[in-house]
């Protein structure tokens, strides 16, 4: 019917189009009656979320030709749609955050202060020399392993010893609880442990990539705590340019305040974050046993959880762990870690497949935009993503180190640019790497 084909066109201006497509476009038109539409939905979470966002524009937005609303009526299934008969089905659920791990506090964080933004930062704003919402929102990224989650928790903590009211939580875990409160219309709850409070603190934001009703709600969530004032930190393993199937309102917003990288630690530091945490749990390591730990889990996120393993698997250990003891009980692990490790070559070919040409091409001497541009990526990623100095990256590509360093910086003025001829090859070659 025409009055509903309006009603979507029109609301994929306020909405999007990719909302609209899922949410509303799927509903089936089973008929048009006497100013009466029946919709057919695929389940309930759908027609709560029509009821949520669509159903107050009705009465402007779908009427007849007589000026008279439309009356929406649903089914699902082809069964009428009981909304009381829904609502005593499903209990409400209580809204938690999500729990903080007792060891991650400023006092443990261990990096080179100097070097590190965030931590020197939400340092300020704990401490209170600088005040809540200066910065609006604070956006971190970095690599898995580099302590984003240890510093969003560790601000959580020292906040709240001050009486200040947050929420910190994962995004998957905001995500289970927007779709809970839906299916149990208990979406005012939910906005209410989400939204009454001081300071909300999000952990792994890509992962909101491709939920739609995940992201309409945290975009209203966003505008409420932002236009009040109250404090917004997010972390994320990207910068906010490069976050995959995320709508761009939301990705503006997130580029409000200030955008701040995290590294991973360096060689010599992981050994003493990897020391430091043996000694909390109570498990001696041998030079040997740190060594093989650190050579085969690069990343720091992969070497604590090798070492959490270790201790739960050798509950009774009274002494140092033999090497050939640790490598038994963690083959699993380390097997895993071999098959996921980032290489020089594995980032090479990488950029070589997205561009359909060969890696000898990036490696070779050709000045051609369709060889310069890839080399200049594949030189970014080496930088970015493994760390090698720019001397090591020069001899690999058979290039002067100031070369690389120009290209790092031309491909890191891009994305900032958000120029589409870095932005869009480098959105590929991430989604392949990981």
């Amino acid at each position: 019917m025409k009055q509903w084909n309006d009603l979507l066109i029109g609301l994929e201006k306020e909405l999007g189009s990719e909302t609209v497509n899922k949410w509303l476009r799927s509903l089936k038109v089973l008929k048009f009656d006497a100013g009466n539409l029946f919709l057919d939905a695929a389940d309930s979470f759908q027609v709560n979320w029509f009821k949520e966002y669509v159903s107050h524009l009705l009465p402007q937005k779908l009427v007849m030709s007589s000026g008279k609303p439309i009356k929406v009526h649903f089914s699902i299934g082809g069964k009428p749609f009981d909304e009381k008969k829904q609502s005593k089905i499903v209990e409400p659920p209580s809204f938690l955050q999500d729990p903080l791990e007792p060891h991650a506090t400023f006092e443990e964080f261990l990096a080179l202060k100097n070097e590190n933004l965030p931590l020197n930062l939400l340092s300020e704003l704990v401490t209170l020399k600088l005040p809540l919402g200066s910065y609006n929102p604070i956006y971190i990224y970095g690599p898995k392993g580099s302590g984003k989650s240890h510093l969003l928790m560790a601000t959580t903590k020292a906040l709240e010893a001050q009486g200040k009211k947050c929420f910190y939580i994962r995004a998957d875990t905001f995500t289970d609880h927007v779709i809970r409160a839906f299916r149990s219309g208990s979406l005012q709850e939910f906005r209410n442990a989400a939204r009454d409070i001081e300071v909300l603190i999000i952990d792994d934001v890509h992962l909101f990539s491709r939920k739609t009703a995940t992201q309409e709600e945290l975009f209203h969530t966003f505008n409420r705590l932002h236009t009040a004032g109250l404090q917004i930190i997010l972390a994320s393993n990207v910068a906010p340019q490069l976050l995959e199937e995320i709508e761009e309102r939301l990705v503006s917003r997130f580029e409000w305040g200030i955008t701040l990288p995290i590294s991973s630690p360096p060689e010599e530091l992981k050994k003493v974050i990897l020391e430091k945490r043996a000694m909390s749990l109570a498990l001696p390591l041998t030079d040997e046993l740190k060594a093989f730990l650190t050579s085969c889990f690069k990343d720091l996120h992969l070497l604590i959880q090798a070492l959490e393993a270790l201790a739960l698997r050798l509950p009774d250990a009274k002494g140092p762990v033999d090497l050939e003891v640790a490598k038994f009980y963690l083959k699993d692990l380390t097997e895993k870690a071999h098959q996921t490790v980032l290489t020089p070559e594995k980032i090479l070919k990488t950029v070589a497949n997205t561009f359909g040409i060969k890696t000898d091409d990036i490696l070779g001497k050709g000045q051609s935009r369709e060889q310069a541009l890839p080399r200049q990526i594949a030189m970014y990623l080496c930088r970015e993503k493994l760390k090698m100095p720019f001397l090591k990256i020069g001899s690999l590509f058979t290039r002067d180190h100031s070369t690389v360093m120009t290209s790092v910086k031309r491909v890191k003025k891009g994305l900032e640019k958000k120029e589409e001829g870095f932005l869009l090859p480098l959105l590929d070659i991430q989604k392949a790497l990981n």
